[in-house]
């Protein structure tokens, strides 16, 4: 996702809490990372040229090969690519999705859709998906919508009903977020001053794919005040002005994240992304594997496990730490923590400088990593991929490793217990 619109600052698991739903402060500056993001535990390094076709800023472009063949039915291909409409993005790992009407051959294949280990549930821009899926319905005739509150924007629009397939693997009847719809006004509980996620064009994808474990936004109906959104009730047809109100949503009916569903490989997913020279590339190939341990293609090997909450200890002071696939940058809070002077939204010291931090599990565990800034101007206007980040207005108290933490290494989210509390706790290892 953009730089503009980042919503997680937590470790993806079953039993982590609504993340992506917190507003954002003014308190986070972009950071821009223009060597390689190093991290003790060892890394790889080394281009893999594959993606979509995409400008270089000096008027060529390149044209990759076509994403590889999967070898295994829990291998999904991931293209570090352009994305769709007018401005190319970086560090912007892009999948595709086929949605299904349920129990039927009906399908759609949907390609650039963000992949999210920050977010749950996929999200398809309405005006991308052509299927007549059934919308969501509460009795005698409420259509069931969500609000999705990122840091500057809302996503709004109805929960429909369809099978989902990735790569060989299929959960059916899953609820799926229909975004960028104007049926219906959404609440100002939802929009809260923020602009709108409208259309693929304004955001540079199709939909979102969030692979994190399940967040049950479940409330009571007999509770003495509202239930609060993401989840509303909308209708117009008692004579009234179309209207919509928060409403409790039961936990079967609320928007998933697929790959729980899913019959076998459902307890987590790996990143597999290939390391990029410093310098960046334009195009970048990897891969999700569904499961974790489950089969050869997903066994944790030697990789550390880091309970959450994670702890980012950072300038002599602690605060809450993320690892995110879907922010495309290194963030952490400034307030003028680190003194370097701005250019507009970004660090630009006149000479590259590294800063240290160390994320800590609740296990114990802890891994060092190290954070080189650089001006970052010349690589925006090349519009590449790159082994930097941009650090964007986010969170407070946070540090978050975005996409580029991703290159070079395999990064594992294990969801633990779908109930909190009644398990094992989930982890990310890498």
């Amino acid at each position: 996702m953009s730089n503009s619109t980042r919503h997680s600052t937590s470790v993806a698991t079953a039993s982590s809490s609504v993340s992506w739903a917190e507003k954002a402060s003014d308190k986070l500056v972009l950071l821009t990372l223009l060597v390689t993001v190093l991290i003790s535990v060892g890394c790889t390094t080394g281009g893999m040229g594959t993606g979509n076709t995409q400008s270089l800023g000096n008027g060529s472009t390149t044209t990759p090969p076509p994403p590889v063949t999967p070898s295994a039915p829990n291998e999904l291909p991931v293209v570090v690519g352009a994305g769709v409409g007018p401005s190319p993005a970086i560090n912007r790992p892009l999948v595709s999705v086929t949605v299904c009407l349920p129990g039927t051959s009906n399908c759609q294949i949907i390609n650039n859709v963000l992949l999210d280990s920050g977010s749950t549930g996929l999200r398809l821009f309405s005006s991308v998906l052509t299927l007549p899926v059934t919308l969501q319905q509460q009795p005698p005739s409420f259509t069931v919508y969500e609000c999705a509150e990122f840091e500057n924007l809302y996503a709004w629009g109805p929960i429909a009903t369809a099978d989902v397939q990735l790569s060989g693997e299929k959960a059916s009847n899953v609820n799926i977020h229909l975004i960028g719809d104007t049926t219906y006004a959404p609440p100002s509980s939802c929009t809260s001053g923020l602009s709108a996620a409208s259309s693929p064009q304004t955001m540079g994808f199709n939909g979102i794919l969030g692979v994190t474990g399940h967040n049950d936004y479940s409330c009571s109906p007999n509770s003495s005040t509202p239930c609060p959104l993401p989840y509303a009730v909308c209708t117009s047809t008692d004579g009234r002005a179309p209207f919509c109100t928060p409403t409790p949503e039961p936990s079967a009916q609320q928007v998933w994240n697929p790959v729980v569903l899913f019959p076998v490989d459902n307890n987590g997913v790996v990143f597999d992304i290939p390391g990029i020279p410093p310098t960046g590339a334009a195009n970048v190939q990897g891969s999700l594997y569904f499961g974790v341990g489950t089969e050869t293609n997903n066994q944790l090997g030697s990789a550390t496990q880091y309970q959450p909450p994670l702890v980012a200890e950072f300038a002599g002071q602690n605060f809450s730490g993320g690892i995110d696939s879907g922010t495309p940058y290194i963030g952490f809070l400034s307030d003028n923590l680190v003194g370097l002077p701005m250019c507009g939204a970004y660090y630009c010291p006149s000479d590259p400088t590294t800063f240290t931090a160390e994320m800590v599990g609740a296990n114990g565990e802890g891994v060092t990593v190290d954070l080189a800034v650089a001006d970052p101007t010349s690589v925006l206007d090349q519009g590449l991929t790159a082994d930097y980040a941009l650090m964007g207005q986010g969170y407070d108290d946070s540090v978050v490793l975005g996409f580029p933490f991703f290159y070079g290494r395999k990064v594992f989210f294990n969801y633990g217990s779908q109930n909190a509390g009644s398990g094992p706790a989930g982890y990310v290892a890498f």
